[in-house]
């Protein structure tokens, strides 16, 4: 409508942090209440040239950066007035084909408004759903309220998301729920899973610099740690065995059991195990096992020699 309201409120759901517009926009005055809904939601206005926002090569572009098969995202696309140019702008500006190692690791994906409930940033505001800058007390919002997680910014994050989709399919919010009230019927269940999921890194980002090729072997033995406490998190939710066993086992079991076999997790475990010095760790020591590579365990002895020979030069001195 002329107030963009569904604009807004994809903006809010979606916590988008920057908008693409063509120059031209900005100059003409049926614009202004599309740079309003824009700025209501905090969001950054970038302007780009008109003529980056064109569909031509956009299907052959995204042959390369999508997992799988281009045509339903082709179909997708084709589908809307505005998608085609729209994508195009983003992965120009983006610089998304720069890099090799984003081949195939996209996927497009149609949100719909219908899916959660419609909020824009006034309601956001008067509902004090997010916590503002100018709280003096961090319970003056409801996430401030609620938020008690205590993984290392993906509960943060997870809940933010929550709070900013509320949902519709009554099926959904009675099954989330029955779930909330397992946790809060059992308090042993929910203070043992809390003593684990302390101990996990901010996993989301670890994988984010693997696939980045941005990783260090800091992040691979954080990836590590964190796996390593999976069959724990596991067992503390096979011990439950109040009414919603069943929805534990569905939503979260199945998921775990998938996931920590031989062919995943299991895998990469045994890697790190092999490949990285892990008794050096508690000298903060980030380093592979000399035994791992024959050029390794010959430079690992040379160095030894050396610092052997330095130690009786020092003694003689």
């Amino acid at each position: 409508d002329s107030h963009f309201t569904n604009l807004e409120s994809a903006l809010v759901a979606l916590g988008c942090r920057e908008c693409l517009v063509p120059t031209e926009t900005g100059k003409s005055s049926e614009s202004r209440p599309l740079y309003d809904a824009i700025s209501r939601c905090g969001v950054m206005v970038t302007e780009r040239k008109k003529t980056e926002f064109k569909g031509r090569d956009l299907v052959q572009d995204l042959g390369r950066l999508v997992k799988g098969s281009v045509e339903p995202v082709r179909d997708l696309v084709s589908s809307f007035e505005c998608a085609a140019g729209a994508l195009g702008c983003i992965l120009s500006y983006a610089e998304l084909l720069a890099d090799d190692s984003n081949y195939g690791n996209y996927t497009v994906k149609q949100y719909n408004l219908n899916s959660y409930m419609r909020l824009d940033s006034a309601a956001m505001r008067a509902l004090n759903v997010m916590e503002s800058k100018s709280d003096a007390n961090k319970n003056f919002s409801l996430f401030g309220l609620m938020n008690r997680t205590c993984t290392a910014g993906m509960g943060k994050r997870l809940l933010h998301m929550w709070l900013k989709q509320p949902l519709l399919d009554v099926d959904e919010i009675n099954c989330r729920l029955d779930l909330v009230q397992a946790f809060v019927e059992d308090a042993a269940l929910r203070q043992d899973l809390r003593q684990h999921l302390k101990r996990i890194s901010d996993i989301e980002r670890l994988t984010h610099n693997l696939e980045r090729k941005r990783a260090s072997l800091l992040h691979v033995v954080k990836l590590y740690q964190s796996g390593i406490r999976i069959p724990y998190i596991k067992s503390v939710l096979e011990r439950y065995d109040g009414q919603f066993a069943p929805l534990i086992r569905e939503r979260y079991i199945d998921s775990l059991e998938k996931w920590s076999d031989d062919n995943h997790l299991n895998k990469f475990i045994a890697l790190v195990e092999t490949a990285v010095d892990l008794d050096q760790l508690e000298n903060g020591e980030y380093m592979i096992f000399s035994a791992y590579d024959p050029n390794l365990f010959a430079l690992k002895d040379e160095q030894e020699t050396l610092e052997q020979q330095i130690h009786n030069l020092h003694k003689q001195t």
